[in-house]
C-alpha cells in the first residue's frame, strides 16, 4: 500500500527532497500511513492529507490532522442547527410566559367580580326547571 502526502491548499505532493511536486514528478512514497504521519509530525507539516491510490479513480483521502472538509461542513451545519434550536426554545419560553401572564390576569379579573348567588327558590327558576 503506497501512501503519498498531499498539501491541502496547493494539491501538490511531498517530493523526495522535501519539495512540493506534481504527481508526475515522482513524489515521495511511504509504505504505510503510520510512517507518513510520523514524517509529517517530525517536519511540522499540518496542512496535509494522506492519499492512497493517487491519480486513479479509487483515490482515498485521510486527514490525520483534522482538516477534513466534510467534517468542517457538518460542524458548520450542526452549529447553525443548534443556533436555530436555541432561538426556537427561547420563542417557546416567551410564549409560555405570555400565556402564564394572561392566565394570571384572567384569574385576577375573575376574583374582582363579586359572587352572585342564584335564587333557587324564585318562581321563575322553578318554572323553568320543571318544564325544561
Amino acid at each position: 500500500m503506497s501512501i503519498l502526502v498531499q498539501h491541502l491548499h496547493t494539491r501538490l505532493y511531498l517530493g523526495r527532497k522535501d519539495a512540493w511536486v506534481g504527481l508526475k514528478a515522482s513524489p515521495r512514497i511511504f509504505p504505510n500511513a503510520l510512517e507518513a504521519i510520523s514524517y509529517c509530525i517530525e517536519h511540522f507539516l499540518r496542512d496535509v492529507r494522506l492519499v492512497q491510490g493517487a491519480g486513479s479513480d479509487k483515490e482515498c483521502f485521510f486527514y490525520p490532522f483534522g482538516q477534513d472538509p466534510a467534517i468542517k461542513a457538518e460542524t458548520k451545519r450542526m452549529r447553525r442547527l443548534l443556533a436555530e434550536h436555541r432561538r426556537l426554545e427561547q420563542e417557546a419560553r416567551t410564549r409560555a410566559a405570555r400565556i402564564d401572564m394572561l392566565m394570571a390576569q384572567a384569574k385576577e379579573r375573575k376574583k374582582q367580580r363579586p359572587f352572585q348567588r342564584k335564587n333557587v327558590a324564585s318562581p321563575e327558576y322553578l318554572q323553568r326547571s320543571l318544564f325544561s
